[in-house]
């Protein structure tokens, strides 16, 4: 067993903002993040402080564990203790909320402004005169908090939605702009480069072949499919003549 005698190991709990959660949901959250605490016996100046999930090294296990596992007794008596995590926003965030009336409603085991928020008959009730006026507090700051959130969300989305469309834009201006570029280069016809028809672009050599044999040409054939046909037509008209 470890020996802890020159340490002084307590856990404890503290509420800290969840930046991840604001941030998605446009109002402060928070949550309650267990702590360890280390005093060196003898040094009023040495301190450590450290969530008891983060890892440290045990020598005797040679390996990477966590605080809370490093001190297995010392976290076993703090969690035996402890007091209900909050899950919320704490009551100190509701508007004209005083020191005394937290400290009544924790009490109550009511920690957060969704659970006074929450309460209703008999529960209310037990919380005292003016609870109903408190619960209608919270119901207000939720609503307000939650519209807040929206209109924040609504923003957010907005403005991706505004940078999606001027990224589109740019997209389809440099497009057009290459389209543009294509368009103004001259286009070259191919043409026949051999024999009694070279220089003939396939129009030419189409309207060669109906005019000289009155037979319509049909579908789109290649240049030098209808080089061919324009060839035969021009024989069959030799002899014929």
């Amino acid at each position: 067993m470890q020996d802890t005698s020159h340490l002084h190991i307590e856990f404890f709990s503290q509420t800290v903002e969840d930046a991840a959660a604001t941030a998605q949901l446009g109002l402060p959250k928070f949550k309650d993040v267990e702590f360890v605490r280390i005093k060196y016996v003898g040094d009023k100046h040495s301190e450590l402080v450290a969530p008891a999930s983060d890892q440290t090294f045990c020598p005797e296990r040679r390996e990477q564990i966590s605080w809370k596992e490093q001190f297995p007794r010392h976290y076993a008596a703090f969690a035996e203790n402890r007091s209900i995590l909050v899950d919320g926003t704490p009551l100190d965030e509701l508007p004209g909320i005083t020191g005394s009336k937290v400290a009544e409603l924790k009490a109550q085991r009511v920690f957060s402004i969704e659970a006074l928020a929450g309460l209703d008959g008999t529960l209310l009730q037990r919380l005292g005169p003016g609870a109903r006026e408190w619960k209608g507090k919270a119901e207000t700051w939720l609503m307000k908090a939650r519209e807040g959130a929206l209109d924040t969300k609504l923003a957010a989305q907005n403005a991706q939605m505004q940078d999606q469309l001027a990224s589109l834009r740019a997209q389809i201006e440099a497009m057009g702009g290459k389209a543009q570029a294509s368009t103004d280069e001259p286009v070259k016809a191919e043409v026949v480069t051999e024999g009694r028809f070279m220089g003939h672009t396939a129009g030419d050599l189409r309207r060669y072949i109906e005019a000289t044999s009155g037979t319509k040409v049909k579908g789109n054939p290649k240049l030098a499919t209808l080089k061919t046909m324009a060839e035969e037509v021009a024989s069959a008209a030799e002899i014929n003549a």
